[in-house]
């Protein structure tokens, strides 16, 4: 075996016991090695640049030690988690509405289908999103996931009591199908109070289409985007990257997102990860890591955007994410955001915005800009119209954000990230789950914590 780089623990696939667990670093690459005693000896992929792992260390944030996770007691599935351990609050919080769908993809993690479909009651809605504006440090951000959340016709009024509960911004995860089928529902919905629609979009190319979602959905993609574009509702593209399917893709993808700026605000990419139905005992090429993303975006944009132009966003575990932004300026991206860079997450949004500028453009093009004063960037009251006033109607009218997280599944899955998880799903009893925990499954795709939030919502 290689050099191990770190200790923590993890599950065992087949039987979600958790289990001791090393970093491992061979041949360049990360490795998560660990051995159930009933089960055997497991070996994954997590990142395939080993100097890169290390790098990205440095831009670890301080956490915020939560409170909502001192309300399990003794139903937590204890074989699998310890509540007491988490270190990162929330930042951004999930609520199920149902765990039907109008569609069945061969590849979902939430085994989503028509037939067996549980539908939360509006109270116990109500009761989950008042955990979210109580418990939660303002401002508060909710996906209302699923499932297929829009198959159920009271959603507005499920958007708007969230709103009116004091939710601060509401992002409405779906697959799109009843905003491109039916006419006007892209306004309900940015009325009832929908701020953003997060939008899986995986190719262009239809034959994948039917391999991944069982139907060709390209031209109902494209209406809603059209819709919602109609609506003035933005929207984040959301492609799921399997290897040997569309990672050819990613490129077209971002073109797309370029094209239509001003209403698609981002490209939210997600490398496969092995939970629901998704096949089960993944090899080591079904892996694709956040490297080997970063590269592909770099090769497909000709070097447009590189992996220097990512970083991690601090909040959650560092190897969980990472994000690039910046604006499209006559057809180009444009990348506020470097490797190099300092990261300094407390700094005035304006002075950090000019500061990245200064540093991504060069001298020549910075004072061309009018953001130099000599050969430095301007100080504040020096900041006034003309020039940096248009960077900032580029920056509010086509701001493109790029990003990806690699979410963990049983095989995978390194409590030292799961301790830092800032995405939190809420229980029908008020109570918060990691995502990753909450979905994670075993090889036969049984998920005790999906199967206890049906069984909540059944009491």
């Amino acid at each position: 075996m290689g050099e191990v780089i770190g200790e923590t623990k993890s599950l065992c696939p087949v039987c979600l016991s958790l289990i001791e667990a090393q970093r491992v670093v061979e041949n360049g690459q990360v490795f998560l090695v660990k051995e159930c005693p009933d089960h055997g000896l497991f070996k994954v992929p997590v990142w395939d640049d080993a100097r890169y792992y290390s790098e990205v260390e440095h831009y670890d944030h301080p956490k915020v030690v939560p409170q909502v996770f001192k309300e399990w007691e003794k139903d937590a599935p204890s074989k699998m988690w310890d509540p007491s351990q988490q270190l990162q609050s929330t930042c951004l919080t999930v609520v199920e509405v149902t765990d039907g769908c109008n569609l069945k993809c061969p590849y979902c993690f939430a085994s989503s289908d028509s037939f067996k479909t549980t539908n939360l009651d509006v109270e116990t809605l109500r009761r989950m999103f008042t955990a979210v504006s109580t418990k939660v440090k303002k401002p508060t951000v909710v996906q209302i996931s699923g499932g297929e959340p829009t198959i159920r016709n009271d959603l507005p009024e499920i958007v708007a009591m969230a709103k009116g509960l004091k939710i601060d911004f509401i992002q409405l995860n779906t697959n799109g199908v009843r905003l491109a089928k039916e006419e006007g529902y892209a306004s309900v919905m940015k009325k009832a109070g929908v701020d953003s629609v997060y939008l899986g979009f995986d190719t262009f190319d239809r034959e994948v289409w039917k391999k991944i979602c069982g139907v060709d959905l390209l031209d109902i993609k494209l209406k809603a985007i059209e819709n919602c574009k109609r609506a003035g509702l933005p929207i984040e593209l959301v492609p799921k990257i399997i290897p040997g399917l569309n990672v050819d893709q990613i490129g077209k993808i971002i073109e797309f997102a370029k094209k239509n700026i001003g209403i698609i605000k981002g490209v939210h990419f997600q490398p496969i990860s092995y939970f629901g139905r998704v096949p089960a005992e993944p090899k080591d090429e079904n892996y694709i890591t956040i490297p080997a993303l970063l590269r592909e975006i770099e090769r497909q944009t000709g070097g447009e955007i590189t992996p220097d132009d990512f970083i991690p966003t601090g909040c959650a575990d560092v190897h969980c994410d990472t994000k690039c932004f910046g604006f499209v300026s006559e057809g180009r991206f444009v990348s506020l955001t470097k490797m190099s860079g300092k990261f300094a997450p407390d700094l005035d949004i304006t002075r950090t915005v000019r500061e990245g500028v200064y540093g991504s453009w060069g001298n020549i093009l910075a004072k061309e800009a009018g953001l130099l004063d000599g050969d430095q960037p301007m100080s504040d009251k020096d900041c006034g119209c003309g020039t940096w006033m248009g960077l900032v109607k580029d920056l509010t009218l086509n701001a493109l954000t790029i990003s990806a997280m690699h979410f963990q599944d049983a095989w995978n899955i390194d409590y030292g990230r799961l301790k830092n998880c800032c995405i939190h799903e809420v229980m029908p009893d008020g109570r918060f789950v990691p995502f990753c925990l909450f979905n994670a499954s075993d090889v036969k795709g049984r998920a005790p914590f999906r199967e206890l939030w049906c069984a909540q919502n059944k009491k």
